[in-house]
């Protein structure tokens, strides 16, 4: 279902409640991701910025999820250039896919965070390669580029 009016304002992620036609559904924020690249960690980096990001061979989602749309319209705010198939090395669906090949060093994987956390050293999905990587926060102008999650309900009507 798509909203009809979102609250919230520019660069929250997205709005803290949306509102739908029809009067028994309400989402609100579950919480907050961020996007985070795993990089290598003899870089050192906690975060990357997005300027330098984009320098980078990437392993992206493809430009129908949500997460991609966030890096778009982050670099689109910057005044970046705006991504193309020389820098976007892979575009997939699959988290594990993107990882795989970061985890070779075919490119740098940015996701959101919550995504990002089963394949952090120590998790469930992070094989041996975990390791040898962090993952940075992804920053515009020193900000995290966030994206508001939501869970999405029925009112109970007695």
């Amino acid at each position: 279902m798509e909203g009809e009016g979102e609250a919230g304002g520019e660069g929250d992620g997205g709005a803290s409640i949306r509102r739908y036609d029809r009067e028994d559904v309400v989402s609100r924020v579950l919480y907050q991701s961020e996007l985070v690249a795993m990089v290598p960690l003899e870089e050192g980096l906690a975060e990357i910025e997005l300027s330098e990001l984009i320098k980078r061979d990437l392993l992206l989602a493809p430009t129908d999820t949500r997460s991609r749309q966030r890096l778009n319209e982050a670099i689109k705010s910057a005044k970046l250039p705006k991504l193309t198939s020389e820098t976007v090395k892979l575009e997939a669906y699959g988290t594990k896919v993107l990882v795989a090949f970061g985890s070779h060093k075919h490119g740098t994987v940015v996701v959101p965070s919550d995504i990002a956390y089963p394949f952090r050293a120590g998790n469930q999905l992070a094989g041996e390669w975990a390791e040898r990587f962090t993952w940075a926060r992804v920053t515009s102008e020193g900000k995290p580029i966030t994206n508001n999650v939501f869970v999405t309900t029925r009112r109970h009507h007695h």
